[in-house]
């Protein structure tokens, strides 16, 4: 699938699974010798601020082969300081709920949260 994908010239990211492997440094060297564009990743804890700590070890030993980005929990109070590990991407939930079920009547309804992506991009864009 890797090999398909990379055919399309398309962007790979291995997800979040990254933080259930035992030995990260490891599996960091398989991804990116696998061709892997990037990892998502909490720093192997339940938020990227609890991890952080990894999260700049991944970029110091990815040597920029692969592109670390930090993900779970990150909101405008806390991407100042997550990109201030090296990274150069973040990933976050960027929807609310807005009130009522939808129109199928399956659960609720989400639109973009405008303004949290704005207040993640203005501190994102400050360092």
């Amino acid at each position: 699938m890797l090999d398909l994908v990379k055919s399309l010239n398309l962007g790979v990211t291995f997800h979040r699974a990254f933080d259930f492997i035992y030995d990260k440094e490891m599996a960091l060297n398989q991804l990116i010798n696998m061709g892997f564009d990037r990892i998502l990743t909490s720093g192997g804890e339940k938020t990227a601020l609890e991890g952080i700590n990894n999260i700049k070890h991944f970029v110091t030993i990815s040597k920029n082969k692969i592109e670390i980005m930090a993900g779970s929990g990150v909101n405008p109070a806390n991407a100042l300081q997550l990109s201030n590990t090296g990274i150069n991407t973040l990933h976050f939930t960027a929807r609310k709920s807005i009130s009522g079920k939808n129109s199928l009547n399956m659960g609720n309804e989400f639109v973009p949260d405008v303004e949290k992506i704005k207040a993640i991009i203005s501190k994102y864009k400050s360092f």
